[in-house]
């Protein structure tokens, strides 16, 4: 099993200060608080539809435009929306 070391949150700098805001790839994706490697920008909703979107078909990827959609498909038993 690995461990992570335990992120501090940091004040100030115009950063949010929660925790969809801590740094966990340094080398991530930007962030909306202007960060990098955001948890938001692994787990957040947006993150996660466009996951999906990316791993469907062209045709099929404009049927997830919200985490909505992923979650309903997902009930559907839809493989797809598995990312």
């Amino acid at each position: 099993m690995t461990t992570v070391p335990a992120p501090t949150v940091p004040a100030g700098r115009g950063r949010a200060r929660e925790i969809g805001h801590l740094t966990l790839e340094p080398d991530g994706a930007t962030c909306q608080c202007g960060g990098r490697g955001c948890l938001e920008t692994a787990i957040g909703a947006e993150a996660l539809v466009q996951r999906v979107r990316q791993s469907r078909p062209r045709a099929g990827a404009a049927d997830f435009e919200h985490l909505e959609d992923v979650v309903r498909a997902a009930k559907e038993h839809d493989r797809s929306a598995c990312g």
